[in-house]
């Protein structure tokens, strides 16, 4: 999953034991679901992969190109989501300090731990 229909941002990330990893997140251009070939179907499919931590690709279906990179965004935020809470990964960011990727998101980027 790479290439020009595909934004792809690399994170890096510290596990509990110390050790350090880099989570590849790549999300696709939404495009027309290929198992229909009703013209008026209008289903679209959007890939996601989380690299480092689930290596399969994962397509989010949706109605139309918005509501499928609607779901893709919204499943590549639950599985980061899942990397802080369930594996305990604290992302580096820029500064070299680490966050809870959810203080980003939810207070505006006013949150340190």
């Amino acid at each position: 999953m790479s290439g020009p229909d595909f934004i792809t941002e690399a994170f890096p990330a510290v596990r509990p034991d110390g050790a350090r990893v880099t989570v590849v997140v790549r999300v696709g251009r939404p495009t027309r679901d290929a198992r229909s070939d009703d013209p008026r179907d209008d289903t679209h499919v959007c890939r996601v992969q989380l690299e480092g931590i689930d290596d399969r690709p994962f397509a989010c279906h949706g109605v139309g190109p918005v509501q499928a990179l609607h779901l893709g965004l919204s499943k590549v935020q639950i599985d980061l989501e899942h990397c802080r809470e369930a594996l305990g990964l604290r992302f580096v960011w820029p500064d070299g300090t680490t966050r809870d990727v959810r203080d980003e998101w939810w207070n505006g980027g006013a949150g340190a731990d």
